[in-house]
């Protein structure tokens, strides 16, 4: 991963510890907070973005389960 990305990541774990889960819808919206470094579709390649998106989704549901 490069710098953008890994803050990217950041934001994404930042989130999840302050609200629990994430909403996916969210996260592709360039709202904050997911709209720094940059835009998630803009930073990571499709094959990441689907890594990531079943890293929330398995993150979510842990968390829902709990």
């Amino acid at each position: 991963l490069n710098i953008k990305q890994i803050e990217f990541v950041k934001v994404i774990i930042e989130n999840i510890i302050e609200q629990g889960e994430i909403n996916l819808e969210r996260l592709g919206d360039g709202k904050p907070p997911f709209d720094r470094p940059g835009k998630f579709f803009n930073l990571f390649n499709p094959e990441a973005q689907n890594r990531l998106i079943q890293i929330i989704r398995s993150v979510n549901d842990n968390a829902r389960v709990a």
